[in-house]
C-alpha cells in the first residue's frame, strides 16, 4: 500500500510504495476537478509530486499503482513568508 507524507504539505508530496509501483498520481480539488496529474515510468519505492503551485485548501490525492487506487485528502498550506523571500534572495 501507498502512503503519503507530509500531510498538509508546502510544496512537495512524497509517496512511498515499498511493495507496488506507482503508476499515477492525480489530484482534486474539493468539486472533483482535476487540478494536477503526473505519471511515473520507472519503478521504485519513493514519488514526488510538486503541489507548490496549488492554492491553500483541501485536496485529494489519487494514487494508482500496478494493484489499485487509493484516494485521501490532503491539506497544502501556505507558504512560509520567511521562505519565499530567502528563496527570492
Amino acid at each position: 500500500m501507498a502512503r503519503y507524507n507530509p500531510n498538509p504539505v508546502q510544496n512537495i508530496l512524497n509517496i512511498v510504495s515499498p511493495k507496488v509501483v506507482v503508476t499515477a498520481v492525480s489530484v482534486y480539488d474539493v468539486r472533483g476537478s482535476v487540478v494536477g496529474e503526473r505519471t511515473f515510468t520507472s519503478e521504485g519505492n519513493n514519488y514526488q509530486v510538486d503541489l507548490s503551485a496549488l492554492e491553500t485548501a483541501l485536496y485529494f490525492v489519487k494514487i494508482t499503482t500496478e494493484s489499485g487506487t487509493i484516494t485521501k485528502g490532503v491539506v497544502k498550506k501556505k507558504q512560509n513568508i520567511n521562505t519565499v523571500i530567502l528563496l527570492k534572495c
